[in-house]
């Protein structure tokens, strides 16, 4: 789940990486207008990524840079 402060349309890294995991991961954009769920996974900083799994807490990407390769690997991990 992306959490993002862009006014339109889905971030293009992340159009890529949902080819890449069609199979195996679900992807949903929150915008920053959507209080309710930043202020539920406490969102403090646009953009933030969750993988949500089914049992267990969410998990917060906190790596230093939002690059394909890093978010790949991340999801790579839990897919």
């Amino acid at each position: 789940m992306l959490f993002t402060n862009a006014k339109k349309g889905t971030p293009f890294i992340y159009k890529a990486l949902s080819q890449n995991f069609e199979k195996t991961l679900q992807f949903g954009l929150v915008r920053e207008s959507e209080e309710g769920l930043a202020s539920k996974y406490k969102v403090k900083k646009f953009p933030s990524l969750f993988i949500v799994k089914s049992e267990g807490k969410p998990l917060k990407f906190d790596g230093s840079e939002f690059t394909y390769d890093n978010l790949f690997e991340f999801m790579n991990v839990h897919s």
